[in-house]
C-alpha cells in the first residue's frame, strides 16, 4: 500500500517537473500549431529537460541538489503564472479532463505493473544497469572508463533512470524506470490529441488505446531504451510535420536539432539516424538557405561533439562494430547477398507480428503512396526508405551470425522509429473525413 501511494506521488512529480518552462500561456510565442495540446507541451518540456539532463550527466555535481533546483524553478513558474492558472481552472473543459484522467489511469496501471514485475530484462541486466548505478552513486559520464562493460553505449536513458532512482521516495531501482512508461504515454497521447474531431474525446481515447495495443511490450520497460527512442521519434515526427507548413521554421528547427541531439546519446544507431535526418532536412529545405544551413551545421556539430566526447572514455571502438567489416566483400557473390536479403526481410515480417505497429506503419505507407504529393509527403517517404535501407545495412555489415542476431534485435530497431510516421499516416487517413491536424 505504501509503495502505491509513493507511485502516485512519483507520477505527480513527473507532471510537476515537466510542466515548465513551456505552458499553455507562453506556448503561442513559439509559433507551433499544437497550442491546445497539453501532452505535446509536456513533450516539448521533456525535450528541454532531457537536453539539460544530458549536459548534467557530464558534470560532477550532486544530482539531488539539481533535483531540488528543478522543484524550486517549478514554484517560481507557478507563482509567476498563478493568476492565469486560477483562471484556467475556473474555465476547465470537463471533456479534456476525462481525457487527462484516462492518461493518469494508464500511467498508474503501467507503474503498478512494473512494481509487481520489478525484474530487469536481458539488456537491462547486461549493461544498462551499470551506467544507471554510476549515476545513482553520484558519478558522471567519465566514470564509465574501465569501470563497466559496453562503456561505448550511449547513456542518456541510463542517466534519467539513475536520476529518478536517486530522487525517488523509497530509493527503489524501479522508480527510476517509471520515467519510460510516462514519456511513452506522453508520445501516444500527443498523437491522439492532435486530431480535432467532432466525434469527441471518445475517438481520441480509442485511438490512444489502439496505438498502445499495437506498440506496447512491458518487457522493454525492464531496462531497455526503445521507448525513449520511440518517444523521441514520435515527437520528432509531429514537429517535422509542422515544420513544412510553418511560416517561421526556426523554432521548430531548433526543437528538431534538440531531439536529434538526444537520439545520438540514446543508442548507437542514433548517431546515424541524426545524420540521416539532418542531411535530409537540409536538402528538403534548400529553398530556405538559412534553415538548410542550420540543419547541416548542427548535424556536423553534434556528430563531432559526440565522437570527441566519446574519445575520453573509449580507447578503441566507438561503436559495437567497425563501419566496414572484411566480410562485406563476400557480397560480391550475389547468391550470398540475395540469401541474406531474404533472411532480413523474413525477420522484418516476423517482427511486424511481434509489434503490430510495424505492420500498421508499413501497410499504411504503401497504401497511402499516391500520385498527388507535396514536399512534406516526399520527405516522410524519403525517411521511410532511408530508414529501411539503414536497418538492412546494419545487418549486411555485421560480423555476427544473422540467424542469431536478427530474431533478438530487428523487431526493437523497427519499433523504436515507427512512431515517427504516425502523425503523417493518421493525418492522411482522416483527411477525407475533414479532421484537421
Amino acid at each position: 500500500m505504501i509503495e502505491i501511494i509513493f507511485i502516485i506521488l512519483q507520477l505527480l512529480l513527473f507532471l510537476i517537473i515537466f510542466s515548465y518552462p513551456i505552458n499553455a500561456f507562453n506556448f503561442s510565442k513559439l509559433t507551433l500549431k499544437n497550442n491546445s495540446n497539453l501532452y505535446f507541451i509536456y513533450a516539448l518540456n521533456i525535450i528541454i529537460h532531457l537536453n539539460i539532463y544530458l549536459f548534467v550527466s557530464f558534470l560532477k555535481i550532486n544530482i539531488k541538489y539539481f533535483y531540488y533546483l528543478e522543484l524550486i524553478l517549478f514554484l517560481i513558474f507557478l507563482i509567476f503564472y498563478r493568476l492565469k492558472y486560477l483562471n484556467q481552472i475556473e474555465r476547465i473543459n470537463y471533456k479534456n479532463l476525462k481525457y487527462f484522467i484516462t492518461f493518469i489511469l494508464f500511467n498508474l496501471i503501467f507503474f503498478i505493473t512494473i512494481a509487481e514485475e520489478i525484474r530487469l530484462s536481458w539488456d537491462g541486466l547486461a549493461h544498462w544497469i551499470f551506467k544507471a548505478r554510476i549515476f545513482f552513486d553520484g558519478g558522471n559520464y567519465f566514470d564509465f572508463k574501465d569501470n563497466i562493460p559496453f562503456s561505448y553505449y550511449p547513456h542518456l536513458g541510463t542517466f534519467i533512470w539513475g536520476y529518478f532512482w536517486k530522487n525517488s521516495f523509497l530509493n527503489l531501482e524501479y522508480f527510476g524506470r517509471l520515467i519510460f512508461p510516462f514519456i511513452y504515454l506522453i508520445s501516444i497521447f500527443s498523437i491522439s490529441y492532435s486530431f480535432q474531431t467532432n466525434k469527441g474525446h471518445l475517438f481520441k481515447i480509442l485511438l490512444s488505446i489502439f496505438l498502445i495495443t499495437v506498440s506496447l511490450d512491458f518487457y522493454l520497460f525492464g531496462g531497455y531504451q526503445e521507448y525513449l527512442l520511440f518517444f523521441l521519434f514520435t515527437i520528432l515526427g509531429i514537429i517535422c510535420f509542422e515544420n513544412f507548413q510553418a511560416k517561421n521554421k526556426m523554432i521548430s528547427s531548433i526543437f528538431i536539432v534538440l531531439i536529434l541531439n538526444l537520439i545520438i546519446w540514446t543508442k548507437q544507431e542514433g548517431f546515424f539516424y541524426a545524420i540521416i535526418f539532418g542531411i535530409t532536412l537540409s536538402l528538403f529545405n534548400y529553398k530556405n538557405k538559412k534553415v538548410a544551413l542550420f540543419f547541416l551545421i548542427s548535424t556536423l556539430f553534434l556528430s563531432i561533439i559526440h565522437i570527441y566526447t566519446k574519445s575520453f572514455v573509449i580507447d578503441e571502438h566507438m561503436f559495437n562494430e567497425k563501419f566496414f567489416n572484411e566480410g562485406i566483400i563476400d557480397y560480391l557473390n550475389l547468391r550470398i547477398l540475395f540469401n541474406d536479403f531474404i533472411l532480413i526481410f523474413k525477420h522484418i515480417i516476423i517482427s511486424s507480428f511481434h509489434y503490430p505497429i510495424i505492420l500498421f506503419v508499413s501497410i499504411m505507407m504503401i497504401f497511402l503512396f499516391v500520385k498527388e504529393k507535396n514536399s512534406r509527403d516526399y520527405f516522410f517517404y524519403t525517411i521511410f526508405i532511408l530508414n529501411l535501407l539503414f536497418i538492412i545495412s546494419i545487418y549486411l555489415q555485421t560480423k555476427m551470425v544473422l540467424e542469431d542476431v536478427l530474431p533478438v534485435t530487428i523487431d526493437r530497431i523497427l519499433l523504436q522509429s515507427s512512431g515517427f510516421y504516425l502523425v503523417f499516416i493518421l493525418s492522411k487517413l482522416y483527411k477525407n473525413y475533414k479532421i484537421e491536424l
